[in-house]
């Protein structure tokens, strides 16, 4: 394994840390890494919730069109993935909009920044999300849509790690995901 050390802070390749290990952004913010993925990207997710509890959206629980998708994709982006690890090492990748229900009213949308889907966060709890679990956070995943029982519940992580619907319009906790080029170097937090 090839290491690069910067000053007091050893750097790896992000494809050399662990799926549940953590990193750390160029500002100090820590994600766990989550998997990585066979075109030489690795997906990784915010380690704590955001500061603000924020809303879904007003009225609709697509993500594609959220007020949520919006933040995630302008401010946040911003002001936390670029500076953290460079406009150039984010990959754009894909949100399935498949309901709970398994309604596919929603197209799936490409985005910078996203949440998990039910189903991502079935793959990733046991092995990676092992902490974090006594808040309510966002999934992307509708819990219906309007050609079924309504648009406006969707998919959340509650205390303990269960998951339920909430309703669009309450805030709740935001850990946005995201998908980096592996060659990358990043702070490892991983023990060794």
């Amino acid at each position: 394994m090839q290491i690069t050390v910067n000053e007091a802070n050893m750097k790896v390749e992000l494809s050399k840390v662990k799926p549940g290990q953590v990193i750390k952004s160029a500002i100090g913010i820590e994600y766990i890494v989550l998997e990585h993925l066979d075109d030489g990207s690795t997906r990784v997710i915010r380690k704590d919730l955001l500061a603000e509890r924020m809303k879904f959206d007003e009225d609709s629980n697509n993500f594609s069109t959220s007020s949520l998708n919006e933040y995630l994709n302008d401010k946040f982006y911003g002001e936390e993935v670029v500076p953290g690890f460079g406009d150039d090492n984010v990959v754009i990748h894909n949100v399935n909009q498949l309901s709970s229900d398994g309604l596919d009213d929603y197209e799936s949308c490409n985005v910078k920044v996203g949440l998990l889907t039910i189903d991502d966060y079935r793959k990733y709890r046991k092995n990676c999300l092992k902490e974090n679990m006594d808040s309510w956070w966002w999934l992307s995943t509708p819990d219906s849509t309007p050609t079924g029982c309504g648009g406006d519940y969707v998919q959340c992580v509650i205390g303990g790690g269960c998951v339920d619907c909430g309703d669009c319009g309450r805030e709740r906790g935001v850990r946005p995901d995201f998908v980096l080029k592996s060659s990358i170097c990043v702070e490892s937090m991983a023990e060794d």
